[in-house]
């Protein structure tokens, strides 16, 4: 009996140590979860800008930003940039061999497909034109893939 009855205090005494613990593994939760652009109900997160066309996005990537620029002749531009822990040279081949099998044209090839530090393509499929960025900064973590469709008529519009 005198055995449960240490159980039973230890187990009164150390309640506020659990709360205290529990709260503490909430907040490093929460906090993970905000570094990382995630919410625990999914909202928050990246979306891109309405109307940005249909693209192929890397499968490992995660939006950061988009945007749609209207010029003053009425055309418009659109810019999306995502970011992944893969290397410039596996991105850029990703895209290499996906744009085709998508029906683009590769018209510019990366001047160096081993460069670890940056590659341009441009591609078109009928009037429309994509370029694609894949640019890793010295000593960053992730590799930077920006996609670009640098002008889009204004009867193209969604």
């Amino acid at each position: 009996m005198e055995n449960g009855t240490k159980l039973l205090k230890s187990i009164k005494f150390s309640k506020p140590l659990l709360i205290i613990l529990g709260v503490a593994v909430i907040l490093v939760i929460i906090i993970v979860l905000w570094q990382f652009g995630g919410s625990l109900t999914g909202k928050g997160r990246q979306q891109l800008v309405s109307g940005f066309p249909v693209s192929p996005i890397y499968p490992h990537a995660t939006l950061k930003t988009s945007q749609k620029t209207t010029h003053y002749l009425g055309d418009f531009s659109y810019h999306g940039t995502w970011e992944t822990y893969d290397s410039v040279p596996t991105v850029a081949a990703w895209y290499l061999k996906k744009l085709p099998n998508e029906g683009w044209f590769i018209d510019d090839y990366p001047a160096d497909k081993k460069a670890e530090n940056v590659q341009f393509l441009d591609a078109h499929k009928e009037k429309q034109i994509i370029q694609v960025s894949v640019i890793r900064d010295k000593g960053a973590q992730t590799t930077k893939v920006i996609i670009e469709y640098p002008v889009v008529p204004p009867e193209s519009e969604s």
